[in-house]
Order: structure tokens, then C-alpha cells, then sequence
């Protein structure tokens, strides 16, 4: 049974005036049609996450078909969250890339904040743990890494190039797979935009930072080889199905950090080509001067620009069927079938 659980916009808070157009507050746009909330019908709601601002639900918008997340957030914000959501909304629309998730549209009712979001299907925390549970898979195929490693360096570079934005929480659990199969980053809530090419707050998912932000050492600004460290952690974790520092994960956060600092990361399996462990080590070299950027190679050009890099080229634009995949581990999870591991060719 269809409903509609929206009502009108109130009046845009003067925090938003600055981020949202005139009228544009109460509306969603879908393939280029805006369509107005609380006129149109919504059914098949389902909870499908909750945190300590707020819940995020799955529904679908009646006259597109269309099953979106809509995020609704609690009003009792502090003001450095409420300026983190402002940021997120303002990168969010408008950000146009096939591998960021897509933002549709906000409304504001009794104060409460629903961000309509880019509905996909899964993230790398939950593959990884379904690989884990497999019997058919004792890793990730490497075509799959390979095309994960790819968009998202097209997703940061992006981002960088066209609105000079870095992430700051590149991890698993932000990197989403859309139902065909596209890889996706997700949560702009803690990216910014840098002055000068540097950021100054520090914020992020301490595991997945950078030597050069958790040092005693560590200078006031940072750029954006900061996600470039966290990508390398997010692809050596997703090769390994670990934490590449999870021994000491488990004493403690400020053991893990300082073996960040101290200690060299673990090698990548066996399973992967040499190039996947030159990537990984090009992005987690600790001096920030050795790490490459998107189009700019370090180390006096012996670590190339991630985007001139050789998984970055062979993957980007190769058709890796990861959505197939990701049915074959499903069925293997369940049923604990047999399953072909795909080619470069053909995954």
C-alpha cells in the first residue's frame, strides 16, 4: 500500500540558504525530472541503518519506481555537526561522477534533516565478511580489486580536480558496490574543500589514517595524499580480508596508530600481481613526499601518478562484471557452492 509520510518543507534555515537554490528545498530530482516530496506517493519503507544522529531508510518513490536511502537526521545537532552536514550537502549536489553516489534532494520537517541519496546495494565490510564465510573463496578475485582500486581513484581525482575537495574517510565500509555493480564512495559528511591545496581540521577514522596525521610530529595542514594512504589501507585490507595492523588493532587504538607510525605494512598475497603490491606500497609510503598524487608521480617519477598507474589503466575502463560476481559469492555464502573465479576478461 502506497503512502506518503512527507509533509511541505518549513522555511529554509538560514544555514542552508547559502547551499540550496530557491524552491529547491522539498524536491527531488530523478533523471532530470524534480518531483515534489510531499506531493508524491512513497511505499515500501524499510529501516535500514540507524547511528547516533539519526536513521537511515530505504523507500521507493511511487511515480519513478525508483527504491532511494533517505537519510533523516536528528535536529539536536552541535554546530560543528550541523557545518559537517552543510558541507556534505553542498559537495553531495553537486557532485556528478558514476562512481560517487548520487544525491537527489533534502527536506526539513519539525526540524528534523532527510538527505535523498543514491540507494546501492552493498560495501567492502560486508563483502569482506562474506568472503570470509565462503567455502568457495579464500579471497577476492583480482580483476574485482582492480576495477574497486580503479573508481576510486577516479572518484577522488574527480573530486579533487573539479571542486578541489578531499575525502578524509576513505575506508571500507564508505566504499559501496550500486546494484549493476558500480563502485561507488560514499559519506561526504567529513570531505572539504582545501585552501591552497591543504586542509587544517583533523578529522577521520583513526585506523585508516596517515603517519603524517597522528605523529606527535604531525604539522597543522595535510592534502589530499592523506586519502591516498587510506586508499592504500582500504586495498591491501580488501586483498588481505584484514586490517593490515589488525594484530595490534586488537590491544589497542593507540598501539595500531603507532605502529602505523613505526612499522612497515604487511605484504599483499600471493593471489595478486606484482602491480597491485606496487600500488598498495606507492600509497602507503610514509613519508608524504614518496606517496604519489593522482596525476603526479613521486619520487622522482619512480612512482607514477596514481591515474598513469598500471592497474589504474588496465581496470578503469575494462568491463569487470562485478555485479555477476557478487551473485556467485551470494550463492556461495548460502549455499556453499562451487564457484568459477572470474578473468581479467571475463569477471
Amino acid at each position: 500500500m502506497s503512502h506518503n509520510p512527507f509533509q511541505p518543507a518549513i522555511a529554509m534555515p538560514a544555514a542552508f540558504e547559502e547551499v540550496l537554490d530557491e524552491g529547491e528545498l522539498g524536491t527531488i530530482t530523478i533523471d532530470g525530472t524534480v518531483y515534489d516530496i510531499a506531493d508524491s506517493e512513497w511505499d515500501s519503507r524499510t529501516e535500514i541503518g540507524n547511528g547516533q544522529h539519526g536513521t537511515v531508510y530505504r523507500e521507493r518513490h511511487v511515480p519513478t519506481g525508483r527504491v532511494v536511502a533517505i537519510k533523516y537526521i536528528r535536529d539536536s545537532m552541535e554546530p560543528d555537526q550541523r557545518n559537517l552536514l552543510l558541507s556534505e550537502v553542498k559537495l553531495s549536489r553537486a557532485f556528478n561522477h558514476p562512481n560517487l553516489v548520487q544525491y537527489f534532494g533534502m527536506n526539513i520537517w519539525e526540524g528534523d534533516i532527510r538527505l535523498y541519496m543514491e540507494l546501492c546495494d552493498t560495501n567492502l565490510d560486508v563483502i569482506m565478511t562474506m568472503v570470509k564465510e565462503s567455502e568457495a573463496f579464500d579471497h577476492i578475485p583480482e580483476p574485482i580489486v582492480g576495477k574497486v582500486a580503479a573508481s576510486i581513484i577516479a572518484a577522488l581525482d574527480y573530486m579533487k580536480a573539479d571542486f578541489s575537495a578531499i575525502h578524509r574517510d576513505i575506508k571500507p565500509s564508505n566504499i559501496l558496490l550500486a546494484h549493476d555493480g558500480t563502485v561507488k564512495v560514499c559519506d561526504f559528511g567529513l570531505a572539504s574543500i582545501m585552501e591552497n591545496s591543504y586542509c587544517v581540521t583533523n578529522v577521520g577514522s583513526e585506523p585508516y589514517l596517515p603517519p603524517e596525521r597522528i605523529s606527535v610530529d604531525a604539522g597543522p595542514t595535510y592534502d589530499l595524499r592523506s586519502d591516498v594512504w587510506s586508499l592504500g589501507v582500504t586495498l591491501l585490507e580488501l586483498m588481505r580480508l584484514e586490517h593490515p595492523y589488525h594484530v595490534v588493532s586488537r590491544t589497542s587504538l593507540y598501539a595500531l596508530l603507532q605502529a602505523v607510525i613505526r612499522d612497515d605494512p604487511p605484504p599483499c598475497p600471493e593471489y595478486y600481481a606484482e602491480p597491485f603490491a606496487f600500488l598498495v606500497s606507492s600509497c602507503l609510503q610514509k613519508q608524504v613526499e614518496s606517496r604519489p598524487k593522482y596525476r603526479k608521480a613521486s619520487d622522482n617519477g619512480t612512482r607514477p601518478a596514481l591515474k598513469d598507474h598500471e592497474v589504474f589503466l588496465k581496470y578503469h575502463e575494462a568491463d569487470v562484471n562485478v555485479a555477476a560476481w557478487l551473485g556467485q559469492l551470494r550463492e556461495a555464502t548460502a549455499s556453499s557452492s562451487e564457484v568459477t573465479t572470474p578473468s581479467a576478461d571475463t569477471a
